[in-house]
């Protein structure tokens, strides 16, 4: 049975600071849930912190990627 999300959400937002570098598969081990979820459990948690989840353009643009290439991967 899987845990719910708001549970979840909890254990994430009381991790240590040294917890935070962990892989997410360890996290994962830990609490018995997908990966992908734990990473949709940190987003979340991330955005009620009012910390940003996405890249901007204009980080794109210093890492040199031309912003007509129609990619994001770097040249």
């Amino acid at each position: 049975m899987r845990m719910p999300f708001e549970k979840l959400m909890e254990h994430v937002a009381a991790l240590d600071a040294e917890d935070w570098q962990l892989p997410m598969g360890e996290l994962a081990a830990r609490w018995g849930e997908p990966v992908p979820r734990i990473m949709d459990a940190v987003d979340a948690v991330r955005v009620l912190r009012g910390e940003r989840t996405y890249i901007s353009v204009a980080q794109l643009g210093s890492r040199d990627v031309p912003l007509d290439s129609g990619t994001l991967d770097p040249p």
